[in-house]
């Protein structure tokens, strides 16, 4: 047998009292077949955990730790070009007492829709983005999608995509995308010096970008406001060379990774702003948790937490160097502002970022309570066309 659960000895029963806090009664079974576990992840697996007897079928490293509630099954998995099979999933699938089933919605991951086609005896939910750029991609997960009961989906346009090319609305479930802080707290009214960088040193996040529009505008700005940058990567090395070519090395500074919350919220919240002028994904979420505005690039192929930024509230969007040079300009000699916009973004954290809420979302979709109403199809179009508008 391949599937070798991760669980913790009888004699330790640490991890199961939580659970028996929250019910005394046995919970419904669900199963989740992922590729790994993400660090990030475990905090909402936890937080599922706590209404069902969660699952987790994966091929990364064993997560689990002592008082952690999901269960884990690591099983192997095999190369086939792009395509990805994971041992004894479909067996799991389709043969396991299940309420829910929840399967990536990523057609590299091949036992998940080889499971789909075939039939299970659950409710079966496709967990992921609808879209991506190939369109032979998007084509399969069309036809996949009439064996799926439901659709969680992290927000944003694809949804209004979705429910104009048909899909029945009531299949579709919103889960926003968010991590746990667990130290999350307003910095808005915090002493500022700094425009910060969180996340891994790549040359698609346009890191350059920052550097240089900060270049353009370091003689005019307040001696001690710097830059922060935190990640690991080859492309610092490069950050580096170039901050010395353009005369702001002493005015840059390079932490390396930090996963530490107390370090990351000391930076966060000396920081005028999170900026990230490429793509941006989680990292708004732990921005807005710290009470700080989001800076980033309005064009560009965002993550889903991109949904969460509002343009003058707790987020400012730029189209050029020269704009984000005005931005860095504006909020050094502006710091009420930059106080103003933090506070919306922690409030919008609180309101909107919550642990709390991604897991209604996935409780919704595992019982079936529709949560897109029946005129989405027009809202959907409306939406599209407001988009069409602003690009």
């Amino acid at each position: 047998m391949d599937i070798k659960c991760n669980q913790q000895s009888p004699g330790n029963q640490s991890s199961a009292a939580p659970r028996d806090l929250v019910k005394s009664k046995k919970l419904d079974k669900i199963l989740i077949v992922q590729n790994k576990i993400p660090h990030y992840r475990k905090a909402f697996y936890n937080a599922l955990a706590q209404h069902y007897d969660v699952h987790v079928i994966h091929s990364g490293e064993a997560s689990r730790a002592p008082g952690d509630l999901y269960r884990e099954s690591v099983v192997r998995v095999r190369s086939v070009g792009p395509f990805r099979f994971q041992s004894n999933v479909l067996r799991e699938v389709t043969g396991g007492e299940y309420l829910a089933t929840i399967l990536m919605f990523d057609i590299r991951w091949c036992n998940s829709f080889l499971s789909l086609i075939r039939g299970t005896k659950s409710r079966v939910l496709l967990w992921g983005h609808r879209y991506s750029d190939s369109w032979l991609a998007n084509k399969v997960r069309t036809g996949l999608m009439p064996y799926a009961d439901g659709m969680i989906q992290y927000g944003g346009e694809g949804i209004a995509r979705m429910v104009v090319e048909g899909t029945d609305p009531a299949k579709i479930f919103v889960a926003q995308n968010t991590i746990e802080v667990l130290n999350h707290a307003d910095g808005s009214s915090e002493r500022k010096s700094s425009f910060l960088f969180v996340g891994r040193a790549q040359k698609r996040k346009k890191v350059d970008q920052l550097l240089y529009a900060f270049a353009e505008v370091v003689n005019s700005l307040p001696s001690r406001v710097t830059i922060d940058i935190v990640g690991a990567g080859g492309e610092n090395v490069r950050l580096a060379c170039l901050a010395k070519e353009l005369g702001i090395s002493d005015r840059v500074i390079f932490h390396g990774a930090i996963t530490d919350e107390t370090q990351l919220k000391r930076l966060f919240h000396r920081s005028f702003a999170y900026v990230s002028p490429g793509p941006v994904g989680l990292g708004v979420l732990h921005s807005l948790a710290y009470g700080v505005p989001v800076v980033t690039g309005v064009l560009g192929k965002h993550g889903p937490e991109f949904e969460h930024l509002r343009e003058g509230s707790n987020a400012i969007l730029f189209r050029s160097t020269a704009e984000l040079s005005r931005i860095l300009t504006d909020l050094s000699h502006s710091p009420r502002k930059a106080s103003s916009l933090g506070k919306n973004a922690y409030e919008h954290y609180l309101r909107e970022g919550l642990l709390a809420g991604m897991v209604e979302g996935f409780i919704q979709a595992i019982e079936n309570r529709p949560q897109v109403q029946a005129n989405a199809k027009e809202s959907a179009k409306q939406s599209q066309a407001k988009m069409s508008q602003a690009a």
